[in-house]
């Protein structure tokens, strides 16, 4: 599992950084995962989701968009 934060958002003053999140889990569960993101007041949007089975094992991409606090 990872989370990739990249920072050239601080960097470039638009005020959002994206982040590149990399966990294994059960597909079953991510509708509860999007639903509970959904929620933060702070995420400007999902970009991309991407599901892979390989060795019996579920790994879910996302990329997000989040706004920086003021």
């Amino acid at each position: 599992n990872s989370i990739l934060t990249d920072v050239s958002g601080l960097m470039d003053g638009s005020g959002i950084l994206k982040m590149n999140i990399d966990i294994s889990g059960d597909f079953m569960r991510l509708r509860d995962l999007i639903l509970q993101l959904g929620t933060l007041p702070y995420l400007d949007h999902i970009e991309n989701i991407r599901v892979d089975n390989t060795d019996n094992r579920q790994r879910i991409l996302l990329k997000l968009w989040i706004a920086q606090e003021a």
